[in-house]
């Protein structure tokens, strides 16, 4: 009886000290889950940080791509008031000199052409 009484008991320790490990076993699981969760939060937070910079630097590269888009534009507009500009002095020489002008000439060339013709008068 003692013997049934001292195997029972041994196993019972068995059995305690198994579910002891499978609960160890299941703490550290738990434990690693805990770490893998927070793991996954922090990249999470690094992600929804890179987001934000990929949002600010393509909103930035809108900007300046619109501002590219207005420069461009207002050059255009300065060169055609420039070229009619020069064709408008080049008129003014055609009729100072009397007949047509058929190369292009600089503004510089143009305004001292008019300017010495316009000293002789």
């Amino acid at each position: 009886m003692l013997e049934q009484q001292l195997e029972d008991a041994s196993k019972c320790l068995q059995e305690t000290r198994t579910a002891n490990d499978r609960l160890k076993r299941d703490i550290q699981k738990n434990d690693q889950q805990e770490e893998l969760l927070r793991e996954r939060e922090q990249m999470m937070a690094l992600v929804d940080e890179l987001e934000g910079q990929v949002k600010e630097g393509h909103h930035n590269l809108e900007d300046a791509l619109n501002k590219i888009q207005t420069l461009e534009e207002q050059t255009q507009v300065r060169n055609q008031e420039q070229e009619e500009i020069r064709l408008r002095i080049t008129e003014v020489a055609e009729l100072c000199e009397k007949k047509e002008i058929k190369q292009s000439y600089s503004f510089e060339v143009l305004c001292d052409f008019i300017y010495d013709k316009a000293k002789r008068l």
